[in-house]
């Protein structure tokens, strides 16, 4: 409602009202992300598995890799 001042009428309403509502969306969730203080960063283990690391981070090569392949409009869904 805060933009409909500034629509123009180009006959494309339901796709301008749903960009809006994805960006909004995304807002939302964005600011719902978990985040971690730095406070309690001493509590963290340093300790480490290499075998562990190496499996993880393979992980997430193939984890970016398939969400590269998605559309862009499902990518943006994605936290």
């Amino acid at each position: 409602m805060e933009a409909l001042p500034r629509y123009r009428d180009d006959g494309h309403f339901s796709s301008w009202l749903f960009a809006i509502a994805r960006k909004k969306a995304m807002d939302h969730f964005r600011s719902k992300r978990k985040q971690s203080s730095l406070e309690n960063i001493e509590h963290i283990s340093i300790q480490s598995d290499l075998l562990q690391d190496v499996i993880r981070a393979d992980q997430n090569v193939a984890l970016a890799k398939l969400i590269n392949s998605l559309p862009v409009n499902v990518r943006e869904l994605i936290p």
